[in-house]
């Protein structure tokens, strides 16, 4: 009797190889995708290369992505003990000098303030001595009261070109901040100590 030959199955090719180490459960368009992928870097659905996470492969291939990376770690590592001295520097040189511009502007509002009392007081003082005469008495003063503030003031006369005039000032002194500033108003004022006649001369 002749013997039944079976068929000689024909060589299989590399590609048919790949196919049957797929996953037997997976759709043939699954594994045939899986075949053509082979060898091929996958792209994830930012399109970037699987790798670029972390890794060596980052760091030979993308440097400028792994400079990012390390520019990133180096900024949440926080500051340097450089970086403490130069701002604590730098804090040291500005606040005095802040502080002292605010306190000069603080001050120069304040005389000017209490400037414009003293001459309004200075003003006051000058046209009560003229119109009760009593100027020709040098060292009067006295003190007043404006608010929280207290203003010293104080009225001289001396001799004019004229013989007959006199010239009235009345200084009004002010502290500011533990210095004192001053403000001066004169005038000219016939001296009641003398007369003068229609002849040219003078009577007491």
């Amino acid at each position: 009797m002749r013997r039944a030959t079976r068929p000689t199955r024909a060589a299989k090719s590399p590609s048919c190889r790949a196919a049957r180490n797929c996953n037997t459960k997976s759709p043939p368009t699954a594994c045939r995708r899986a075949r053509d992928d082979r060898g091929k870097p996958r792209m994830n659905t930012k399109g970037h290369e699987h790798g670029l996470a972390g890794g060596p492969h980052m760091a030979a291939s993308h440097p400028r992505a792994s400079a990012c990376m390390r520019g990133r770690r180096r900024s949440q590592a926080g500051f340097t003990l450089a970086e403490v001295l130069a701002a604590l520097l730098f804090m040291a040189i500005v606040i005095p000098v802040a502080v002292e511009g605010v306190r000069v502007a603080a001050r120069a509002g304040a005389v000017g303030e209490r400037k414009t009392v003293a001459i309004r007081i200075a003003e006051q003082m000058l046209n009560e001595a003229l119109v009760t005469g009593q100027f020709n008495e040098s060292g009067r003063g006295g003190t007043v009261q404006d608010g929280p503030f207290e203003f010293e003031w104080t009225l001289s006369s001396e001799g004019w070109e004229v013989e007959a005039l006199l010239l009235v000032t009345v200084e009004v002194k002010f502290p500011v901040q533990g210095q004192e500033y001053s403000v001066k108003l004169s005038t000219i004022a016939e001296d009641p100590a003398l007369t003068v006649t229609p002849g040219g001369t003078s009577q007491p």
